[in-house]
């Protein structure tokens, strides 16, 4: 989520365009996002924040209305946004090899009780170095 820090992100691409097949993966937002970076008009890097596993979302802290709000706006302030949701818990699986990446969120129902109902949000395989779009599921 680069929406303010577009400097410093103009000068990280501008060393990630020099390297083929870059993936970030990065936490601690409470928030699930893939983004597909771009750099001078073209398709720089694929980006994915992980879902928190207990952490408040945004729905817990300001109310499910202002999640959903949020989630338009994020929508709208970043054309490179593929997928976001705010609400839910969870983790990621990740498969890679060396052309593609297929991340899985997996999303939980509860986090208090030992036993929950378990959401995939599998986002087809997205081939490194190159843009994809999927269908959104929220």
């Amino acid at each position: 989520m680069w929406i303010y820090y577009p400097h410093q992100q103009q000068k990280l691409m501008k060393v990630v365009d020099e390297i083929p097949n870059i993936l970030f993966l990065t936490g601690d937002f409470h928030c699930s996002f893939y983004l597909q970076n771009m750099y001078n008009g073209k398709f720089a890097s694929n980006e994915i924040v992980v879902p928190s596993i207990s952490s408040a979302n945004y729905d817990e802290d300001l109310g499910l209305d202002s999640a959903n709000i949020y989630t338009q706006w994020y929508k709208n302030a970043n054309t490179n946004l593929k997928y976001v949701n705010l609400i839910d818990h969870g983790y990621l699986v990740l498969d890679i090899d060396e052309k593609r990446v297929k991340p899985t969120f997996k999303f939980v129902d509860n986090v208090i009780k030992p036993e929950f109902e378990e959401m995939k949000v599998e986002l087809t395989k997205i081939p490194l170095n190159e843009s994809y779009t999927y269908p959104s599921k929220r």
